[in-house]
Parts: C-alpha cells; structure tokens; sequence
C-alpha cells in the first residue's frame, strides 16, 4: 500500500513547447447599426421661480418642520405614558411616517435655501441637525439594543427643536 502513494506522488516530465508558425490575425468588421437621432426633451416638471426674501421663503419650510417635530413628541409623549406601544406595528408605522415627513420636510427646506442665494450658516446646520435626529430616531426603532441612539436622538431633538425655535424668531 506505501508503494502505490509513493508513487501517486512523483509528477510526469514536463512537455517541451514545440514552435508553431504564427498564423495571422483575421479581423472580422462588427456589423454597423443605424445611428439614432437625439431630441432634446424638457424636465417634466419645471421648477417654479421663486419670488420674496430669504425669510419668506424659509418660513413655511421651516414650519413645516416644526410641525413634524410636534407630531414626534406626541408619539413620544404617547409611548412614554404607555411603553408597550413601542411594540406596536402602527404606533412604528405613525411613528416611521413622522420621521420620513420630517426628512422630506428638510429636503425640501435644503433645495429651496440652495435656490434662494448665498447659504446661511445656521439655517444649513439646522438642517443636518433635522437630518440627524430623524436617522436617529429611525436606527433606534430598527437597530438599538442598547438605547444608545435613542438616547442621543432623544438628546439631539430637544437642542434641534430649541434651534429651530430661534431661528424662526429670528426670520419674523
């Protein structure tokens, strides 16, 4: 039995590579398509011009997130009074819905700030904040065993909500 393995083991000589004659390369032409035109077609929806002030135009934005945020603390102040509603597929379902809106809402205030002119500073952190604390809350409901992100959600709405607040004072 040793003398079979000992010699399933020895490899066969290598083969010497004969020369073969270099054939020449044949090139076979691609069959040609018709060429198509290209017509220019207009956006679907044309953007409205937008007319007034900063202010003007940042306030309903703003305030529609505004009220996003009030919604939230209502579910918030809803699963606080009774916990178990955390469990629930419709008081997540709301909940999911509040959050989208809100990022909906922060989109819609980003794409009107970016039109209106220069970038402001505060109204563009606001924003990211907006943005955050809604990712947040969204990792907390599907991804946090630990409650860490809804403790920095929690923690990020309330100074997100008090920047909100000042800057819509400031735009009256």
């Amino acid at each position: 039995m040793a003398m079979i393995s000992v010699g399933a083991c020895q490899a066969e000589p290598l083969a010497t590579p004969t020369e073969t004659a270099a054939r020449p390369a044949t090139v076979t032409p691609l069959p040609t398509r018709p060429l198509g035109i290209a017509i220019p077609v207009g956006s679907p929806t044309p953007t409205p011009e937008l007319s007034g002030d900063y202010a003007s135009n940042m306030r309903p934005r703003l305030q529609a997130i505004q009220l996003q945020f009030s919604k939230l603390e209502q579910q918030l102040a809803l699963a606080q009074k009774t916990p178990l509603l955390m469990a629930q597929d419709g008081w997540r379902n709301a909940t999911g819905t509040i959050l989208q809106d809100m990022l909906a809402a922060s989109a819609d205030a980003r794409s009107v700030a970016a039109r209106i002119g220069p970038p402001h500073d505060d109204v563009t952190k606001l924003l990211d904040d907006v943005d955050f604390v809604a990712n947040e809350f969204r990792m907390a409901f599907d991804y946090d065993p630990d409650a860490t992100h809804f403790i920095r959600a929690a923690r990020a709405e309330k100074s997100t909500r008090a920047e909100l607040d000042s800057i819509l004072t400031s735009l009256r």
